[in-house]
């Protein structure tokens, strides 16, 4: 059933949407806020005056000098604001992080996954958790949470491949039983989508973010809202067939993008190639290299032929390559976009745009801070007392 909306209601979702502004740099005055809300000056003054007092926002510097009488004040995140705790759990490490309401980390660890049992890694994420949280003297608003698929609707991982054969671990559940934090959970590729929207100034309201690691995976954005199903997850793009009478995939079907596209193929095939083990440090030189530069070329077509499915259905303004997707050499990069311009149905729209995630390849572990983020911003945990 779909609630009402109510005064609180209104209320929540306009401090939610100051703080957004704030935060990711649209807005640095009073005015400014109000202009982009539509709201009184009235309002917006009072909305920020109750911000500051809640030393959520602070007053951080005239905008300029040089003019008679009170010159408008820029605004800011407070360092008094509380913190989030972001957590990325991948099946090599979980990754721990403080993060502040503009988004910034300001605190980072990690914990290695060897041979791991439920039981294991639960100790694991407790003690990390407890451990970061001690950094900040529990000036804690929540707990966001990136991590590795399936995911059931309760925040469990459910039957993840190659996930030291655990079946179901139930992530939120185990989190918000030892602390006293709303927790937020997340696929990690989605939540870096969320991350390189707000990192980015929200400049493009539709794009489709490429996680390139041990598999392949989308997360989605569009007109600025994140896509999701029922398992908090949309965007299988690794299981995008290419080939019909291809390799047979784990996943049942045959010729799937990521048995040929994936980092991991990519740097065996290129260790294949030059007799010894390859990096992504290695990948400028390689390019140089005419058999690497074939496997290269070879991986950019592959990708572009997925992404072109996805520009049919989707049109988004661009693809951010991210995760081990990062580190492709610009060439193969230009060569992606070329190739989605010139084969996509549509040719009549404007260029899509393929470049790199702004997060480098740290996209996930700032997507743990960014699904809290979007809740806050949408009037939600800060606001809801």
């Amino acid at each position: 059933m779909k609630r009402g909306i109510n005064g609180n209601d209104i209320k929540r979702t306009n401090r939610g949407l100051f703080l957004k502004n704030i935060a990711i740099g649209k807005a640095i005055s009073r005015m400014e806020l109000a202009k982009l809300t539509g709201l009184t000056k009235m309002t917006a003054g009072n909305i920020t005056q109750e911000l500051i007092s809640m030393g959520i926002i602070e007053e951080c510097g005239p905008i300029y000098a040089g003019t008679t009488g009170p010159a408008p004040q820029k605004l800011c995140i407070a360092e008094t604001a509380p913190k989030i705790i972001g957590v990325y759990i991948s099946r090599d490490e979980i990754v721990f992080s403080i993060g502040t309401l503009s988004g910034d980390i300001i605190y980072k660890s990690n914990i290695p996954l060897l041979n791991e049992t439920s039981d294991s890694i639960t100790q694991k994420l407790i003690d990390g958790i407890k451990t970061t949280e001690k950094s900040q003297n529990d000036n804690i608003l929540a707990i966001g949470v990136a991590m590795i698929g399936p995911i059931d609707s309760d925040g469990a991982i459910v039957d993840s491949p190659n996930f030291f054969g655990i079946k179901k671990l139930a992530v939120k559940n185990i989190i918000e039983n030892c602390f006293p934090y709303p927790t937020v959970v997340c696929n990690d590729i989605s939540a870096a989508a969320v991350a390189e929207h707000l990192k980015g100034g929200e400049k493009l309201s539709n794009f489709v973010f490429i996680g390139n690691a041990n598999g392949l995976g989308a997360g989605i954005i569009q007109s600025g809202e994140l896509m999701t199903s029922n398992d908090l997850f949309l965007g299988e793009f690794g299981h995008i067939t290419i080939d019909i009478n291809g390799e047979k995939c784990p996943c049942g079907n045959t010729g799937c993008l990521e048995l040929y596209a994936s980092h991991n193929v990519l740097l065996k095939r290129l260790s294949d190639a030059v007799g010894r083990k390859v990096t992504t440090e290695d990948f400028e030189v390689l390019s140089k290299n005419s058999k690497c530069d074939e496997i290269f070329t070879d991986t950019a077509e592959k990708l572009a032929a997925g992404m072109i499915t996805m520009t049919n259905i989707l049109r988004p303004e661009a693809f951010i390559l991210g995760y081990d997707g990062y580190f492709l050499p610009n060439k193969y990069v230009n060569i992606i976009e070329d190739k989605i311009n010139s084969l996509r149905f549509l040719k009549q729209d404007k260029r899509i745009s393929v470049f790199k995630a702004r997060l480098k390849a740290n996209s996930a572990i700032f997507g743990s801070i960014a699904v809290v983020l979007r809740e806050i911003f949408k009037g939600e945990i800060l606001f809801n007392n």
